[in-house]
């Protein structure tokens, strides 16, 4: 089940990856799925200093629930540096 979710992120905004999310069992796991792929073509490109700023980042789902997310068809932003509500 692919899933888009995209960064709202001083740092990487609108960056985009499309997440298989069928062996995922909370938010978390997407989550960390996400940031892993960030860092790994942050990595690729060399942009050392937006890697350490995506790992120290606090990301976050707030919009949308772990069944929401199974449920729908939109994107979903995976965001960072906002008030969490």
């Amino acid at each position: 089940m692919n899933k888009t979710f995209i960064a709202s992120s001083e740092l990487v905004s609108f960056y985009k990856e499309n997440i298989d999310i069928t062996g995922c069992k909370n938010i978390e796991d997407i989550i960390d799925i996400f940031k892993l792929l960030l860092i790994s073509n942050l990595s690729k490109l060399n942009l050392v200093y937006l890697k350490e700023e995506a790992l120290k980042a606090d990301w976050h789902i707030h919009t949308h629930t772990f069944e929401e997310i199974k449920k729908l068809n939109d994107d979903i932003y995976i965001c960072h540096g906002c008030l969490k509500i």
